[in-house]
């Protein structure tokens, strides 16, 4: 988990470890190359299974992902918006699957994709597709596919706390499930859908009272953006350690371990340059 730190999607890391254990203890450590055994492993769906058996295994495989949807989108003119069309692109690219050359296929259409039929500006009188396809003949194949308006990310507020001595910070081990489960946090308070005052910041700073504000920041997660406010709060050694023995849910980490958070309470020790 800590080597994951900063990456986002932490689930992807215990999945790996869960994903490891089901080949060797249910596939005798080989890989399966099947794609109805892959979508078995923990945290593999349908792309990640398809793509898997064909991209390893050259099995004739069904891949989509958001590039060869946007072909799909394109070739048939499909006029229901994503997401809700997802399933009627799939059922069109399953008839392009080839078994012969089974993973050139889904690669050169992710090349197209890439290179040729882009959201924007595509190039449409390079495109070996563009005589059939719908909405070059329409002029309009940027319209595809089609999409709903976006709706504003929810915005949260949250108050994070540095707690740090000489010999580093406070850190807390965050639940193994829900939002970066398992990993390394600083205190902190909820993320909720109102701002937090100064004087509930200060009244829920543990037991101390000597600490300030020095800062605010943004983060975005994909479903929501947070403001975080910064409080610190300074301790001699002495304190640190008898606070520790206090809360033995909390931990101290060395300064040179920092690495180890993930980006939004890293963003936090941005405002001691010390820390940095």
């Amino acid at each position: 988990m800590a080597a994951w730190a900063g990456l986002g999607y932490y689930s992807r890391a215990r999945n790996l470890l869960k994903g490891a254990r089901v080949i060797v203890d249910q596939y005798a450590g080989a890989f399966p190359d099947d794609e109805a055994d892959l979508l078995k492993i923990p945290s593999f769906g349908p792309y990640t299974a398809a793509a898997v058996a064909a991209f390893a295994f050259d099995k004739p495989t069904n891949v989509v992902d958001g590039n060869i949807e946007r072909i799909m989108s394109r070739i048939y003119a499909v006029d229901e918006p994503v997401p809700g069309s997802k399933p009627v692109l799939k059922a069109y690219a399953a008839q392009w699957v080839r078994a012969d050359r089974a993973s050139d296929w889904p690669q050169a259409l992710m090349d197209l994709a890439s290179s040729v039929c882009r959201p924007k500006s595509p190039k449409c009188p390079e495109c070996p597709l563009s005589e059939g396809c719908r909405a070059h003949h329409l002029n309009h194949p940027e319209n595809y596919p089609v999409r709903l308006s976006k709706t504003p990310k929810p915005h949260r507020y949250g108050v994070v706390f540095l707690i740090v001595s000489d010999e580093g910070f406070i850190v807390e081990r965050r639940p193994d499930k829900g939002l970066l489960g398992g990993m390394l946090g600083l205190p902190h308070l909820d993320w909720r859908d109102e701002a937090w005052t100064d004087a509930e910041s200060g009244n829920q700073l543990l037991i101390f009272s000597e600490a300030e504000f020095i800062g605010r920041y943004d983060h975005v997660f994909t479903h929501f953006r947070l403001t975080q406010d910064v409080w610190l709060q300074h301790l001699t050694a002495t304190q640190m350690g008898d606070f520790l023995r206090r809360h033995n849910q909390y931990q101290c980490l060395s300064f040179s371990d920092k690495k180890t958070l993930p980006t939004v309470f890293s963003k936090a020790l941005k405002f001691i340059p010390s820390l940095v």
